[in-house]
């Protein structure tokens, strides 16, 4: 498999546990049979900052913020990110964007403190191979249609997807100045970051199997219940039969007498 999932800790909102569930479901789904490598960095610290998710590729490093939201909303760089019916989207002291804004310098701070350790970075004369070149936030389970966004062109690098697409749109991510390596790639996460890879067992195919069963279940006590039905109906039908064959046998005893006294009356004549 050529997806990792590396961890600080798990995920204190049941939102983010089954947003991080599809998502995960998703990279394997699109990367899993691919040679190229792919690791997910789940809830972890860079100097105090907490980053929901970040995909490390040998191309690209891509920060992403998780957030739940199912009506649309007014995105910007400052002020509170609102619904039509009073929802903030993020936290009230900082909105999504100025979130992953902080992210965006604290993985500056990370790589070019750390340059020396990556054979791509460590020639590097100015500060442009340290910009991670996407940071995105994703809207769980997915963007509205009708989500206004207001983010500047200035800000190139920010990105508002829907958790449904995010895999998707991650594929085409890259950075010109980046080229690690595999073992670079895990170094970041170990060494730099400190996380533990942990394994992630699919749900999509389990969810799959078990809707299967739940649909073969229901169709079987659907089936139990016609045949208890047609039963019923057989009864009733072997009752009536049972009722008519008895009127017959009755009607062919009479029939008999009465050909028996036919016969004893043209013998007496």
């Amino acid at each position: 498999m050529t997806v990792e999932i590396w961890m600080g800790k798990n995920f204190d909102t049941s939102y983010e546990r089954e947003a991080v569930g599809i998502f995960l479901d998703d990279m394997e789904f699109r990367f899993g049979n691919e040679e190229k490598l792919h690791l997910v960095l789940m809830d972890y610290y860079i100097e105090n900052r907490q980053i929901d998710l970040t995909v490390l590729k040998n191309d690209a490093i891509i920060p992403i913020e998780l957030k739940e939201c199912h009506e649309p909303f007014l995105a910007s760089e400052n002020g509170d990110w609102c619904t039509p019916s009073g929802y903030i989207v993020g936290s009230e002291d900082r909105n999504p964007f100025q979130q992953i804004y902080e992210n965006r310098l604290k993985w500056l701070n990370l790589l070019k403190g750390n340059k020396h350790k990556f054979r791509c970075l460590e020639t590097a004369t100015d500060n442009r191979p340290f910009w991670c070149s996407t940071y995105i936030v994703a809207i769980s389970p997915s963007l509205h249609p009708d989500t206004t966004n207001k983010i500047s062109s200035d800000s190139w690098w920010f990105r508002l997807f829907g958790l449904d697409e995010l895999a998707k749109k991650i594929e085409f991510e890259t950075h010109k100045y980046m080229n690690f390596s595999d073992d670079e790639l895990r170094n970041i996460a170990s060494d730099l970051l400190s996380l533990k890879q942990k394994s992630h067992q699919t749900t999509k195919n389990i969810a799959e199997w078990e809707n299967k069963l739940k649909e073969r279940e229901e169709r079987l006590e659907k089936r139990e219940l016609e045949i208890k039905q047609k039963e019923k109906e057989l009864a009733k039908r072997e009752e009536f039969l049972g009722i008519q064959e008895a009127k017959f046998k009755k009607w062919a005893d009479e029939l008999q007498n009465w050909v028996d006294e036919l016969h004893k009356a043209k013998e007496s004549l």
